[in-house]
């Protein structure tokens, strides 16, 4: 997306463009080609398309009605090589229905911090959990999850 939306704060939004650290979201969750991805709020579509160039079936869920528009919208020109391995889905994610995801499957995010604590339950306690769930998150999030 060339110019960048505004960031709806209530929902804890903030734009990935470092190159670098999309690419260590990607290595970490060990994206091959033919991977299944569900995408966690891709927002303007950074690791969503690094996820694509990857090769990976994504389906990529956005809560904001306004950025899943503007991704629908832009989907063909910004995805435009990978568009038919592309799912957009308008839900919020913890409405997801996990069990309907093909397996396995991965899950890659870059998520807010008032949703971290949540996601993590729902992923874990899905009847369909995945192989792998990267998920960056705000440092002060990352110590209290792994605080004894």
């Amino acid at each position: 997306m060339s110019n960048l939306p505004e960031t709806n704060k209530s929902l804890g939004q903030h734009w990935l463009t470092d190159v670098g650290v999309l690419d260590e979201i990607i290595e970490e969750a060990s994206v091959d080609p033919g991977d299944n991805v569900v995408e966690i709020g891709p927002g303007t579509g950074t690791l969503t398309e690094q996820l694509l160039a990857q090769g990976a079936n994504v389906t990529a869920i956005e809560f904001d009605k306004k950025l899943f528009d503007l991704l629908n919208t832009e989907a063909e020109q910004m995805f435009s090589e990978y568009r038919q391995n592309l799912t957009l889905v308008n839900q919020d994610i913890l409405k997801f229905d996990f069990t309907k995801v093909s397996t396995p499957y991965k899950v890659v995010a870059n998520i807010p911090y008032y949703l971290t604590s949540k996601l993590i339950r729902t992923i874990s306690e899905s009847t369909n959990p995945p192989e792998i769930a990267v998920l960056l998150v705000q440092k002060e999030v990352a110590r209290r999850v792994c605080a004894k």
